[in-house]
Order: structure tokens, then C-alpha cells, then sequence
């Protein structure tokens, strides 16, 4: 009696898994393709005073799944982009400790798709 019934809710179970899934899928088929896929430099260092630089980090992403609040901890200090698109790159100025530079990226932080949140700690 129920069998048209239990049918489409398998399917739509099915369906709705599949789309949950494919941000998640997407991400790390296009991370797997290409390595470099997020890339963070650091360039434009300047010295304020003997312990503090004023250094340009640049990120820039290629996957087609956008990134949202993108989190990354060097040393002691948090950078933070609200979200992150394919092909545009971001660039923000901060100040950063000898001691920073030389804990470099400690932590990643961000929410793939806005539906998986990936946490990534770095110990040297």
C-alpha cells in the first residue's frame, strides 16, 4: 500500500544527500587536481622597529566552491577573510613578530561551501 510512498522518499533521501555531498565532493576533487589550489605569500615586509614588520599576505583559491570564513593563525595573530571566491586574489596588510614569522602558519580555519567546516593545526 506504501510502496510508492517509501519509493520517493528513498529517492528524495537519495537526492537530497547527493546534494549535500557535492560542495564537499567539488572541493576536494579540484584540490586533489591541483595542490596549489590555496596559495598564502608573504611579500612587502618592512620593519616598523627592530622586533616588528609590516608584512602583505596575498591568498588566492581556485576551487569552484567558495570558502567562508577563513580563519589562518600565524603565530600569535589571526588573519580573517570573510569569503573566499575562485580566481580573485586578496590581499591584507598585518604586523607580525619575529616571533610570528618564526611560527609561521600555525592554524587554517574555514567553511566550505558554508556547509563543512574544515580545521586544519599546524605543529612544529
Amino acid at each position: 500500500m506504501f510502496t510508492g510512498f517509501k519509493y520517493i522518499l528513498v529517492v528524495t533521501v537519495f537526492f537530497i544527500s547527493i546534494l549535500l555531498l557535492l560542495p564537499l565532493l567539488v572541493f576536494v576533487w579540484d584540490v586533489f587536481q591541483n595542490p596549489e589550489c590555496i596559495v598564502l605569500r608573504f611579500g612587502n615586509a618592512s620593519y616598523i622597529d627592530s622586533e616588528v614588520f609590516k608584512v602583505n599576505i596575498t591568498l588566492s583559491y581556485c576551487s569552484s566552491i567558495p570558502l567562508k570564513n577563513v580563519k589562518i593563525q600565524i603565530g600569535s595573530k589571526l588573519l580573517e577573510f570573510d569569503y573566499i571566491n575562485k580566481g580573485v586574489v586578496y590581499t591584507r596588510e598585518i604586523m607580525l613578530t619575529m616571533e610570528d614569522l618564526e611560527e609561521g602558519v600555525r592554524g587554517l580555519e574555514a567553511s566550505i561551501g558554508g556547509f563543512y567546516k574544515v580545521v586544519l593545526k599546524f605543529k612544529y
